[in-house]
């Protein structure tokens, strides 16, 4: 169990520096956290993707998140 604590520890660090706008959008360890963090990885390549690509790999969750995405921009 310390293993696991550990690996998420390191995860929401590095997560806070590449991309810290991710855990106000998305309750993190999710599907949809997880897939976001693995397509694209930094906020600067979801920055220059295609709001449907975005919402694509986004799964269930697509659709709160692109309103979010939408109305900072």
């Amino acid at each position: 169990m310390e293993d696991i604590a550990s690996y998420k520890n390191k995860l929401q660090k590095c997560v806070d520096i590449a991309f810290p706008e991710l855990n106000s959008l998305v309750l993190p360890y999710t599907k949809c956290y997880n897939a976001i963090l693995k397509e694209f990885g930094f906020a600067k390549v979801v920055a220059r993707t295609h709001l449907n690509t975005i919402k694509k790999v986004s799964t269930s969750k697509g659709k709160a998140i692109m309103q979010k995405w939408i109305l900072m921009s």
